[in-house]
């Protein structure tokens, strides 16, 4: 499994008539539950929503531990090729517009994206499509936009979500 994904049980589901929602349960091993709790943000906080995707394992399919989507061309290199090579980032420390400029490169986001936007008759879209359409779904004429807190940074949260639900859904193969 990804590092920001889990596996869990769909155990029962509850109506809440006033919210004209339904809450929906599951279940996650013990020892997973830190692992969980991590990746779902903590505590639920009721002045704030996080988005998260769900995706059924077929019966009969087991999930395959996937390798970490890793682009496969790298972002331009830098002008000045004097300086040094910075550490990493991990995703979380990332800003959101730096997610962005990763997972634009990747070919598989941009593979979701030509599902997700339905274009049509494209199975992948280029750089700069796959840009145009971060921009246009968060609402934004720049990736900088991108921020915690704001709307497009919401919409961003529930676009990285959809993808890693995508994912996750690849991976199940027959057993």
């Amino acid at each position: 499994m990804p590092s920001d994904a889990f596996s869990a049980t769909y155990s029962d589901w509850k109506l809440i008539r006033t919210r004209a929602v339904v809450q929906i349960v599951l279940e996650v091993p013990i020892e997973d539950a830190d692992h969980a709790y991590n990746v779902l943000g903590g505590m639920p906080n009721s002045a704030r929503e996080i988005w998260v995707g769900v995706a059924r394992f077929k019966p009969g399919t087991e999930v395959m531990p996937p390798e970490q989507s890793k682009p496969t061309e790298k972002p331009p290199a830098s002008e000045d090729s004097t300086t040094p090579a910075r550490a990493r980032k991990s995703w979380q420390e990332m800003k959101l517009a730096e997610q962005s400029a990763v997972l634009c490169h990747d070919p598989a986001f941009r593979r979701f994206l030509a599902e997700y936007c339905a274009y049509e008759g494209i199975a992948v879209l280029d750089l700069d499509m796959a840009i145009e359409g971060v921009r246009g779904h968060c609402g934004v004429t720049s990736r900088k936009d991108i921020r915690p807190g704001t709307w497009a940074g919401d919409k961003w949260g529930e676009l990285v979500g959809a993808y890693r639900t995508w994912q996750l859904a690849a991976q199940v193969v027959p057993t």
